[in-house]
C-alpha cells in the first residue's frame, strides 16, 4: 500500500509517500520506482520512503516501480499523486500612509500594494509572488474625481511599490481592488476603501500680538507689526504647506470710519501699521485668512472681533489698538 505524510494539500509543501510492501512467504524485498513530476521529469529511486518537494508545481505526480522479493518474483505498482493547487488568498491591502483614527485629507498622495512577505496577514498562496499577475482596479470613486487607476506615486514611499498610488483629487469614497492569478489560473481578490474628508476651512491658530488682548497699547511715532503665525489648513496652511497657502486679507477701521476699509491688493501674513496717528486715537485692524475654496465664507456680525468658520476656527481676528 501506499501512505502519505502528511497528505498533499498545496504545491509549495514537501511530503512524504511511504511504500508498504509485504512479501506473504516472508522474503525480503527491494523496491524500486520512478517519480514523474507533471513537466515529465523523471526521478528514480530504491528506498521505501519517497521525499517529494513539488516546488509549486501541482498536478499529477506518477509514481511507477515494482517490488522484487529475494527469489525474483516481482509486483509492479503504480500510483497518481494528485499536488493541489491552492488559490491566492489576500487578507488585506496595505495603505500608505497610515489611515489612523480618521479619515484622509483632500489631496492626499495614498500607495495601495500587497506586501511581498507572505503571512497570515497579508497574503497566502503556493505560487511565489514573483509568478503571481497582480492586477489592480479602481472600482468606485466621488463625483469630480478625475482619478483612473493607480499609477506612479509623486513621493517615495521606501519601499518597491513605485506604481501603486494615486492622489485623492475628490472628497468622497474610493474603492480599490486587487486580483492576484497563478500560473495555473486560479484566483484570488480583495478589496478596500478609502475616505477622503472635505477640505476644511482655514484657522487662525496663532498670531503676535495675542489678537485677543482687549486692548493694545501702541507708541506714538513707532510702526506697529501685527502678524499671524500660524494658520491650520488642509490645503493652504501657513507656513505654506506642500499645496499652496493661506491668503490674508487685512481691513482698518479708525473712529471716524463708518466701515472697515480692505487694504486693497494686500494678502501678506503681517501687516506695519502706519504710525501718524494722534494721541489717544484707536485704530481697529483686522485679518482674515482665505483658502482656495470660495465656499469658506463667514458671516459674523461686522463688529464681532473673532469670527469663527466652525467652532474653536477663527476665520479672522480682530485688533483694538491705541496710541499715545
Amino acid at each position: 500500500g501506499i501512505a502519505y505524510d502528511p497528505a498533499p494539500t498545496r504545491s509549495d509543501r514537501p511530503f512524504d509517500v511511504t511504500i508498504d510492501a509485504i512479501d506473504l512467504d516472508g522474503d525480503s524485498i527491494q523496491v524500486s520506482w520512478s517519480l514523474t513530476d507533471p513537466q515529465g521529469m523523471a526521478t528514480p529511486g530504491r528506498e521505501a520512503r519517497v521525499h517529494v518537494s513539488p516546488h509549486s508545481q501541482p498536478g499529477n505526480w506518477n509514481l511507477d516501480g515494482e517490488a522484487v522479493d529475494e527469489p525474483g518474483a516481482s509486483t509492479p505498482f503504480h500510483a497518481v499523486i494528485l499536488v493541489p493547487n491552492l488559490a491566492p488568498h489576500i487578507d488585506r491591502i496595505t495603505v500608505n500612509p497610515p489611515p489612523g483614527s480618521g479619515n484622509y485629507a483632500l489631496l492626499t498622495e495614498l500607495q495601495l500594494y500587497v506586501p511581498r512577505e507572505k503571512s497570515a496577514t497579508t497574503w497566502d498562496d503556493d505560487d511565489p509572488y514573483e509568478r503571481e499577475t497582480i492586477s489592480w482596479r479602481l472600482s468606485a470613486k466621488p463625483v469630480g474625481s478625475a482619478v483612473t487607476g493607480l499609477g506612479p506615486c509623486q513621493q517615495d514611499f521606501g519601499n518597491e511599490f513605485r506604481n501603486n498610488c494615486f492622489v485623492a483629487d475628490a472628497a468622497g469614497r474610493y474603492e480599490v481592488e486587487v486580483a492576484f492569478q497563478d500560473p495555473y489560473g486560479q484566483t484570488g481578490s480583495q478589496h478596500t476603501a478609502v475616505m477622503v474628508d472635505p477640505d476644511r476651512p482655514p484657522c487662525i491658530a496663532a498670531a503676535v500680538p495675542t489678537a485677543s488682548t482687549e486692548l493694545l497699547i501702541a507708541d506714538l511715532g513707532t510702526a506697529t507689526r501685527l502678524q499671524v503665525t500660524r494658520v491650520d489648513d488642509d490645503l493652504d496652511p501657513y507656513p505654506a504647506g506642500v499645496h499652496g497657502v493661506t491668503q490674508f486679507r487685512w481691513s482698518t477701521k479708525r473712529a471716524s470710519d463708518a466701515a472697515f476699509v480692505a487694504l486693497e491688493g494686500y494678502d501678506q501674513p503681517l501687516l506695519d501699521l502706519d504710525p501718524s496717528y494722534a494721541p489717544g486715537e484707536r485704530v481697529q485692524v483686522r485679518v482674515q485668512a482665505v483658502d482656495r475654496d470660495p465656499t469658506h465664507t463667514l458671516s459674523c456680525p461686522v463688529n464681532q472681533r473673532e469670527c469663527d468658520f466652525v467652532s474653536s476656527c477663527a476665520g479672522w481676528v480682530t485688533w483694538e489698538i491705541e496710541y499715545r
